[in-house]
């Protein structure tokens, strides 16, 4: 499965950004993150909005997410960076469940679907 991260902008407009999400797709706002699952071209996906303009994509392959981006997130960018920075990852769910989660070379290995363990490594992505 794939993850993408993407720098788009300087910043998010979260609070606009949260109401138009919570519209259309399951949006939760923590802070200065706002988490949505959302329904893409025959997919689910899971997205992590940072305030500081970056976003982080479950489950849509690189293209996929870069159309959700320029679908979903554009008119919510303050500043919107011409040069965007991109990370592709592949994604895998842990057979041992007692194993902790761990990114080797570009494959993300997790020990469960829990979006608290995908928001620590999407943080972790966000800051790189």
């Amino acid at each position: 499965m794939d993850c993408s991260a993407f720098c788009t902008a300087k910043s998010y407009s979260v609070k606009p950004l949260y109401e138009a999400l919570r519209v259309n797709h399951n949006a939760t706002l923590h802070k200065d993150v706002i988490f949505a699952e959302i329904q893409k071209y025959g997919n689910k996906c899971q997205a992590f909005f940072f305030s500081y303009g970056v976003v982080v994509i479950w489950g849509l392959n690189k293209q996929e997410a870069f159309r959700m981006i320029e679908t979903e997130i554009n008119h919510f960018e303050n500043t919107h960076l011409t040069d965007m920075e991109t990370d592709e990852f592949t994604y895998q769910y842990i057979v041992n469940h007692s194993e902790n989660a761990k990114i080797l070379d570009d494959d993300i290995h997790l020990p469960n679907d829990e979006i608290l363990t995908k928001l620590a490594i999407s943080h972790g992505i966000a800051q790189s």
